[in-house]
């Protein structure tokens, strides 16, 4: 696993309460003896002999991620993932029974894994740059994305696919929905095209879920790529929805990171850490 780059972005802290990212980034070559150690004493299963190497790495990537958040739950909370009660929720996420005070989410990617935990309800999505596909930015498009990438030249239309894939699988997975969902069901046009180069971070958009017909809110439609979009959701599982959910987005050069959260500010700055995962 080389160095374990491990570094949290801490994204909002307001009076006792704070939301913070965490992000592990590996060379795919993760010590399977160590890795297993370290699963065993969190009651994770490891095994050796799964099948092909992509099954392989699929596994390390899920368990790693699970490391991430028991990381990041002794950090911020100085309890276990095995502390938590863990079940799934009527609306599909995991979630604490024992400590439902705590709110958490993870991702993971072929490069790098995250998780996010605080007092709200969040959704988390990392994903390794992929090239572009026509026919997957006609499946997730909504007819007003989809005209705006008609203007677009064909390398941005790739960078705003990437973007725009996160941005939508953080707002599916905020409320346990998922993919089934349908992310032409979000539509987001109104903060396309997003200016973000490697490396820089910004908040990318509102998301309203049962709010999108008010007045102001605009249900999508408008906005510049210097101006927050209006992201129209109805039909949510959630009974405790917020009043609307922001977005926010990192453009790293191996993967993009995307948060829906409803406690996140619109300034920063981000105060970013490091340390070794499996040190």
């Amino acid at each position: 696993m080389g160095q374990g780059l491990l570094y949290c972005e801490e994204i909002c802290k307001q009076k006792s309460e704070k939301h913070m990212i965490y992000v592990c980034e590996y060379d795919g070559q993760a010590d399977d003896r160590r890795l297993q150690e370290r699963a065993e004493a969190l009651l994770l299963s490891f095994q050796k002999k799964c099948g092909s190497e992509r099954q392989r790495a699929k596994l390390r990537q899920r368990i790693l991620a699970r490391l991430l958040l028991d990381f990041a739950l002794r950090k911020e909370y100085g309890c276990s993932l095995t502390d938590l009660g863990l079940t799934i929720g009527a609306d599909g996420k995991p979630e604490s029974t024992l400590r439902p005070d705590i709110r958490f989410n993870i991702s993971h990617c072929d490069t790098a894994c995250a998780c996010m935990v605080g007092a709200h309800e969040t959704g988390i999505d990392i994903e390794g740059k992929f090239l572009y596909r026509e026919n997957l930015a006609r499946r997730i498009c909504t007819s007003g994305e989809w005209a705006v990438f008609q203007s677009l030249d064909a390398k941005e239309r790739a960078t705003q696919l990437h973007f725009l894939w996160s941005l939508k699988e953080s707002c599916v997975k905020w409320d346990g929905r998922g993919l089934a969902y349908g992310m032409q069901r979000i539509d987001l046009r109104g903060c396309l095209p997003l200016v973000l180069r490697p490396g820089e971070s910004r908040m990318a958009g509102a998301w309203v879920p049962d709010e999108a017909e008010q007045p102001g809110h605009g249900g999508g439609q408008g906005g510049t790529a210097g101006r927050p979009g209006i992201c129209e959701r109805t039909g949510v599982k959630n009974s405790s929805v917020p009043r609307s959910c922001r977005l926010w987005l990192q453009n790293k050069e191996m993967y993009t990171l995307a948060v829906c959260c409803e406690e996140i500010p619109a300034d920063g700055p981000y105060d970013i850490k490091e340390t070794e995962l499996l040190g």
